[in-house]
């Protein structure tokens, strides 16, 4: 067996025992999992006729609505766009409970093992074992920020989203990891992750799609969730580019930094800014929950939003275990014109991505309100993370390697 390389990126430790292959852009024939059978219906200028699948909410987690298998099993999934594969407890020796039925394999007439000897094992990216014990092809993955580890085999199934017209979409022969042992050290209790990123084995790179979109109201009474593959709402001046690069992560390519009511935050280029092979950047990860920064670029925005709060507001320490790192008394909150505004701001585009107040700032229930930012990991890459993307339609051209922000309220 050869030696283990070890990466430790998109939160996800992968663990490449043969070898790791260059990512090849998903969309295309040369993507190992490109698949041009996964969609059942011609393409077509209707927007109606993409695959969509609505998006419930869960505690803290938004997830995808889609069924397995055959005939089809109803189930959840985070959507991850920094995650490149899409697994499910599946056939559990181990699993953790969780909130929907199992699938079972073995009630399903499409679900098909992939073997080590195959290309689709061989040609992966993720965490394989092929040790001679197995013929079966495995992956071993965990997640750091959500204390969830997943570990199986890698298979083949029908998933069944939904069109416009809300006709069955199934896409068939989609890769996806069959985990049977699996741990949830922090409650997750979701059937598993929608990988899409753009990895050959994600939703996105296993398609025949170039384009996605999504969109997570804060309250449902505003409108539905979710998350239409094939159509990416591009809109104007609301738009700027991805940086390539080999990891299928969404990087943002000119970050020009963090401002607060207009003043730049003295932050060094190399954090936000991406170089193949180093640690800087900023990407957008609907798999985490809040936005997380380098320490470098948290930090010093702390020390400008407290430049700008009003003088008579006591900076109170988090009671709830959030480690929320700056805190007010509710009492202040119903004011908000105080709170200063804070934004992402891109080189050569009138883009911005702002961040208003209730996309900013988050209720700990115990009568204060906190800037809902977490510090992320030294010489990490920053996560745009999901409670700041709310109420916003994302839509992500690939191939292209452009995203634009369609602001709905």
């Amino acid at each position: 067996m050869a030696s283990a390389m070890v990466f430790s990126f998109s939160r996800v430790i992968l663990v490449c025992f043969a070898f790791c292959l260059p990512l090849p852009l998903q969309g295309t024939p040369e993507s190992p999992f490109h698949n041009p059978n996964a969609k059942t219906f011609s393409s077509s200028e209707d927007d109606l006729l993409y695959p969509l699948s609505p998006v419930v909410q869960m505690g803290k987690h938004n997830l995808m609505k889609f069924g397995i298998g055959t005939p089809p099993l109803e189930t959840f999934a985070i959507p991850d766009t920094a995650s490149n594969l899409i697994w499910l407890q599946c056939g559990c020796t181990n699993c953790y409970t969780q909130t929907s039925p199992t699938f079972d394999p073995k009630k399903s007439s499409t679900y098909e093992s992939i073997k080590c000897s195959s290309d689709n094992c061989k040609n992966t990216a993720y965490s394989t074992n092929c040790n001679g014990l197995d013929p079966d092809c495995s992956y071993n993955l965990s997640f750091q920020d959500i204390g969830t580890s997943s570990r199986g085999h890698i298979a083949m199934e029908t998933l069944t989203f939904q069109d416009g017209l809300n006709r069955k979409y199934p896409m068939f022969n989609m890769t996806f990891g069959c985990g049977q042992d699996n741990k949830d050290t922090f409650g997750f209790k979701v059937p598993g992750i929608m990988g899409l990123s753009n990895h050959s084995s994600s939703l996105i790179g296993q398609s025949s799609f170039i384009d996605f979109s999504y969109i997570f109201f804060s309250n449902a009474s505003i409108g539905r969730s979710e998350v239409r593959i094939g159509f990416s709402p591009i809109t104007g001046h609301l738009t700027t580019a991805l940086a390539p690069n080999s990891k299928g992560l969404y990087i943002f390519k000119d970050v020009d930094g963090i401002y607060v009511e207009g003043e730049k935050v003295d932050i060094p280029e190399s954090v936000f800014g991406y170089v193949e092979g180093e640690s800087g950047g900023l990407i957008i990860d609907t798999g985490a929950t809040f936005t997380e920064l380098n320490p470098l670029a948290f930090d010093a925005l702390i020390r400008k939003v407290k430049d700008f709060m009003p003088t008579d507001m006591v900076e109170k320490r988090d009671v709830s275990g959030e480690k929320w790192e700056l805190c007010y008394d509710n009492k202040y909150r119903g004011t908000t014109n105080i709170l200063p505004e804070i934004e992402f701001r891109f080189r050569g585009t009138e883009a911005t991505f702002p961040l208003k107040d209730k996309n900013a700032w988050i209720d700990n229930n115990l009568g204060q309100f906190c800037l809902a930012i977490k510090r992320g990991v030294k010489d990490g890459l920053s996560r745009l993370g999901i409670f700041q993307q709310r109420d916003i339609n994302v839509g992500i051209q690939v191939m292209q390697a452009r995203v634009s922000f369609n602001y709905q309220i």
